[in-house]
C-alpha cells in the first residue's frame, strides 16, 4: 500500500446503545470473538518493521505480542441486520497481548451497568 493508509465504507448500523438486535443475542457476542479468533490467527505471525511507530510512545514490541486492537467494544463494531459487517477505528492498536482486546470485549459486551450508565 506504498504507506498510504487505507480508508473504505462498512455499511450497517455501528453497535451503539441502544445495541442493534444482533448484539441483544449471543451470537452476536459469538461473532465478535470469533472474528477476534480470525484476526488473531491471521497476525500471529506479523511483525512491525523495527522502524515502526505507535500511538503508544512506550509501546515496545517483544516475542510473541500480537497487534490488538486496543478498543475492541460493541461501538466499534458494525453490523448489516444480523451480520457482523466488521470493526473499525484501529487508532490504538499497539502491540500487545490478546488477553486485553479479550478481556475488553468480554467487559463491553456485558451489559453489567445499568442502561443510563451505559454508552
Amino acid at each position: 500500500m506504498d504507506g498510504h493508509e487505507v480508508v473504505s465504507l462498512l455499511h450497517g448500523e455501528v453497535g451503539l446503545s441502544p445495541w442493534p438486535r444482533a448484539l441483544l443475542a449471543d451470537e452476536g457476542v459469538t461473532a465478535l470473538g470469533r472474528l477476534l479468533r480470525e484476526y488473531y490467527e491471521a497476525v500471529r505471525d506479523f511483525q512491525p518493521p523495527a522502524q515502526a511507530v505507535s500511538c503508544g510512545p512506550d509501546a515496545r514490541w517483544r516475542p510473541g505480542q500480537i497487534m490488538p486492537h486496543g478498543d475492541l467494544t460493541s461501538w466499534n463494531s458494525v453490523w448489516a441486520g444480523d451480520r457482523l459487517a466488521g470493526v473499525i477505528d484501529w487508532d490504538l492498536a499497539i502491540p500487545g497481548e490478546a488477553l486485553d482486546d479479550l478481556a475488553q470485549l468480554a467487559w463491553y459486551s456485558v451489559p453489567l451497568r445499568l442502561p443510563d450508565r451505559q454508552r
